[in-house]
Formats: C-alpha cells, structure tokens, sequence
C-alpha cells in the first residue's frame, strides 16, 4: 500500500485532513482518565458538633457516680475527630461515637464528589474503587472494540465510541450518588479505549511505512497536552462545583458529533477485509482532494493487490462499457477454485462506466483463532502482553512509591506531567535524527527505567544511604528519569505494537495488549500494601520487571522500515513487502535495487 500513498502524496491535504481529526481524540481521551485526582479531593475534615447529649452520655455518667465515692467532676470535655467523637473526664476517656451527625468539610462540599457523597472514614476506599471500575472498562474496552473495530470497520467504532466517550462524560456530572456515578465510570473506561486504540490504529494506517512513527510520535506530545489540559480547566474551576468540573471537561469533546461525516475508513482496512471497492472510491477522492492522478493510485493498488494472489492476473479484469452492471463479472470471469467474485464497483466516467471485479476468499475475515493456532503471533501476543504487564506495574509503581515533588496538588501535577514531555521529545528525535530502531529504542528506555528503580529504592530503603545530606532530592531527581525512560519506553511500545501484527487482526492484537496494560494498572496500586510489611520489595520487584523487558524484546522482529503486513498469511509465509518499500524523505519509494522496483519484484 505504500506505493498507492506514495502516488496519492502521504502529506496531500486529505491525509492532513484525516491525521488531524484521528489525532485530536488522543488529547480527550486524557481528559478524565486521572480527572478523579481533582473531581475527588479528600478535603480534611471533622465530624459535626452534636446540639444535644449523646444517648449514652447520662448512662456514662451514672456508671462513675455509682463507681466512686469521691465528689464526680462534672466538667466534661468533647473532641471531634476527623471519624470520630470522643467525650473525656478530664484525662479520661469515657465515651467514643463515630460522626453520627455528618462532617463538616473544609471547603465546600459540592468542589468534591467524595465531600458531596461522604465517602470518608470507613468508606475512604470507595473514591479508590471508582478508579478501579474505570480501568476494569478499560480492560474490558481496549478487547472488545478492537475485536469489533477488526471485524466491521475502524471507522463506526471509532466514531461510536467518540460519541458515547462525550455523552456519558456529560450524564457523569448528572449522577445523583456514588453507585450510578461509578457505573458511568465503568462506561467511561470502555468507549474510552474504543476511541483511542482505534484512532491510534488508523492513524498508524494512514502513513506509509518511512513516516509511521509520526502517528505515535504526535500521539505522545499531545497526550501530555490533554493532561495539561486537564489540569488548565480544573486549576480555574477549582472553586466550583465537581460537576461544572467534569462538564467542562466533557464540554471539549462535543466536535465527536460532526466527526460521522468527516472521518473515512482506513484503506488498508478496506484492502485486507477485500472491500476493493470501497477502497477504490477513496482512493479516487485522496487523489482528487490531493490533486493526484487517480488513474495511477489505482493501478497501483490493482497491481498490489494482484500480488496478494499468485497466478490471478486473469481473475482481476476492468470492464469499460456504457451499460455496465455488477453482471458483467459474473459472466466473464473464470474464478478459481476457493474465491468467489465480489465487490463490484460502478463509477462513471464520462459517457463510460467502469466496473472493477476482484476475487474474494469465501473464508476470509477476523479469525481470533490466529492468536492460539498460529505460533509465530501466539509468542509476539504472549510477549507484548508481558511487556505491557511490566510497564505499567513499574511505571505506576514508581508514581505510587517514590517521594512527593511538592505538597501543592496542582503544583506537583504539573511537575509529574512536564517529566513526560522530554520522553516525547526524545522519543520524536531518536527515531528521526538518529533511526534507532524499534527494538533498540524498547531496550534502552527499559533499562534507563529499571537502573533508576533500583537507585531510587537503595536511595531511599537502605538506613546508611537515606541519612546522607541531600538523599531526598536526589530520589526525586531519580523518580523523575525513571519516569522520563518509563515513558519513552510506553511511546516506543505504543508503535511497536501494532507493527507486530497483520492488518486483518492489528486492532486485536492492539486490544489484546491494551487490556493487559489494564492489568497492570489494576495490580500495581496493591504494591501499597505490600511495602507496609516489606519497604523494599516492591521496588525490587518492579525493577526485574523492568529489566526483563530487553531480554523479552530480543526474540521480536525489527518493523522499522517494513510494510505493514495485511494478512496473517502474508505474516506467516515472509511474503509481504520488504524494506525496498521504504520512502525517502521526499515521499517516494527508496529501494534497494532499481531493478527489482521495476520488475515489481522487492
């Protein structure tokens, strides 16, 4: 398919068109993923004062009337706790009630969800469980709607999800308790993921093969955008209510409705699923927006597909006529054995109309059985799982372990998120100013990772080296490079991934790793608990992780300057293009050998 966008002109208007509306759902899908943080502070708080005796104050005082035969000193004292409500006798304690009368905040409770639906005290774990639910939609989102987004078509799960990624977004803000609150989050987590991993695999499916870094690399920046943000629109609400918060929020999303009759389907989707003639018709509008000549993108992707299907250059035939009609391909072609003729296109031409006939495998389409019977995509599906497994326990692990930057919740935000943006920086200069490769760029970033776990817990765990002057800013030096290799190596996978996988499962497969990153999230935060009883094994723990990952990386395949795959055939049997498809930095093809492009045999 390069050589069709090579003749189309990857960087026309209509891909400019396409790459900025595939682009500007990344920056949303940030926006309420870590929104919790703000829409649920814990504000401190104290119970409420009580107007009247406690029921069991006079019991209270009769017992040590009865228990004494000295004078009872009738000055009582009352102390409001935070969860609870003691009476005292002077030193002594003789009364402790939980708040029955509520709790007083100390800012207004409507700035909160956990303030507004008291969710304090003996239930200080809902606001945590809310988070859970939404990356257990996640999990469930990232598979299920890449499997959909593999079997229909990109284009309506992507732009589904979009939609319903703002609607439940607004009816949040709506929720009148924490049940019905932590269902929309759930949903929030599903569409969430629909609208990201489809648009990250389109947007990889839009490029050709030289340039396909760009997707992710422009993912990347603008992810840390959207958290930026996320953090302008809370910081200037901060004095309003949660729910003005999370529709502000919601608000941005609202160009998700016009999206429907801007947004068109992948072409390598159309081309792998067989729909030549969809395909065709967009090929025809690319070069039309892009002032290409159609004829030429379409008999290079007539060519291509003739190659896919050894010994078909008499099954492939075009029909020039006045009278044409879907008929004419079925009297005329000899299909062979196992195809079956379909996907008839019609478009005038002048006082001509062309039908283009293709043969189509009558078993063809999704199979999910490829990730277990194929071997070769059954390891790279177990391995890109691990990897992604490991990142996130490290990653959000390291958050969750390492030493606060600041005591301002806003301040220490932006501090976490501006680490990022050096990962993205350098992820965009690593891949084009030096042309690392995928896998070389996986390992270092993994392993810059893992040292800087490891430092931070001698750092921080070991009694000789936590008294030496300095120690604690130095663990935050460390957190920070740990986050910044932690990043880069997330970016490097967010490309490496789908690169690894045809294009008739790349969003499964892309789902499949999406969900087990979800399991990471989900595992990570318990880490928490284990350091209570040993401090410095989680640190240990998510350092081999991260330091496997290289070892892990080693058995993949290099995808740097290789074509897509489009069929697990394709996959399975070497076939597919080779590197002499690669472009040059102008947009044309670079090869090899001249010859072979000639013989249109790379």
């Amino acid at each position: 398919m390069d050589t069709v966008f090579a003749a189309l002109g990857w960087r026309g208007r209509y891909q400019r068109i396409q790459f900025f509306l595939l682009l500007a759902p990344i920056l949303d899908c940030a926006l309420h993923l870590v929104s919790f943080i703000f829409i649920g502070v814990p504000f401190p708080h104290t119970c409420v004062e009580v107007q009247v005796p406690y029921p069991s104050l006079s019991k209270a005082k009769s017992t040590l009337y009865s228990s004494t035969n000295e004078n009872f000193n009738t000055n009582l004292s009352v102390t409001y706790g935070a969860c609870d409500v003691k009476v005292f006798n002077q030193s002594e304690k003789i009364y402790e009630s939980a708040c029955v009368n509520g709790y007083d905040y100390a800012a207004p409770r409507e700035r909160s969800f956990v303030a507004e639906w008291d969710l304090v005290c003996e239930k200080s774990a809902l606001p945590e469980v809310s988070q859970t639910v939404l990356v257990s939609g996640m999990l469930v989102g990232a598979f299920l709607f890449a499997f959909l987004s593999d079997r229909f078509g990109r284009r309506p799960v992507f732009v589904v999800c979009h939609v319903l990624y703002f609607a439940i977004a607004i009816v949040t803000a709506l929720m009148p308790n924490y049940a019905s609150f932590v269902c929309m989050r759930f949903l929030q987590g599903a569409v969430q993921q629909g609208t990201g991993v489809t648009s990250g695999i389109m947007l990889l499916e839009l490029i050709p093969t030289e340039r396909r870094a760009l997707a992710i690399q422009a993912s990347s920046v603008l992810w840390s955008t959207g958290l930026l943000v996320q953090l302008l629109v809370c910081y200037l609400c901060r004095d309003l209510s949660w729910r003005y918060t999370q529709l502000a929020l919601a608000g941005i999303s609202c160009y998700s409705l016009i999206q429907f009759w801007f947004v068109e389907e992948s072409i390598r989707w159309l081309s792998a699923n067989n729909k030549h003639g969809e395909a065709e018709k967009l090929i025809r509008k690319a070069a039309k927006t892009n002032g290409a000549d159609p004829d030429t993108a379409l008999q290079l992707y007539r060519e291509e597909q003739k190659k896919l299907l050894p010994n078909s250059q008499d099954v492939v035939k075009i029909f020039r006529n006045r009278k044409s009609n879907a008929d004419n391909c079925q009297g005329e072609l000899m299909p062979r054995e196992g195809l079956v003729v379909s996907d008839k296109i019609c478009d005038p031409q002048g006082d001509e109309t062309e039908t283009t006939c293709y043969p189509q495998d009558s078993a063809g389409g999704v199979k999910f059985s490829a990730f277990f019977k194929n071997r070769k995509i059954f390891i790279i599906t177990v391995i890109v799982v691990y990897i992604w497994i490991s990142d996130n326990v490290a990653y959000i692990g390291l958050l969750l372990l390492s030493s606060s930057l600041v005591n301002d919740l806003y301040l220490g935000f932006a501090l976490s998120v501006f680490a990022e943006i050096p990962a993205a920086i350098a992820f965009i200069v690593l891949l084009n100013q030096f042309n690392i490769g995928r896998r070389q760029l996986t390992i270092l970033s993994h392993l810059l990772g893992g040292l800087c776990l490891l430092i931070a817990v001698i750092l921080a765990k070991i009694p000789a080296v936590a008294v030496l002057p300095g120690v604690s800013t130095a663990i935050v030096i460390v957190s920070l490079i740990g986050k910044f290799g932690l990043c880069l190596g997330f970016n490097s996978m967010w490309l490496f991934t789908p690169e690894l996988f045809p294009t008739t499962i790349r969003s499964t497969g892309y789902g499949i790793a999406s969900s087990a990153a979800r399991v990471g999230a989900m595992v990570a935060p318990y880490s928490i608990t284990v350091a209570r009883h040993v401090p410095w094994l989680p640190g240990v723990v998510f350092a081999l992780l991260c330091l496997s990952v290289p070892f892990a990386v080693m058995i993949l395949p290099e995808t740097g300057e290789t074509e897509l795959p489009q069929t697990v055939e394709e996959m399975q049997n070497g076939n597919g293009p080779s590197k002499c498809h690669a472009l040059n930095g102008d947009g044309t093809r670079r090869h090899d050998n001249p010859q072979q492009f000639a013989d249109h045999t790379c």
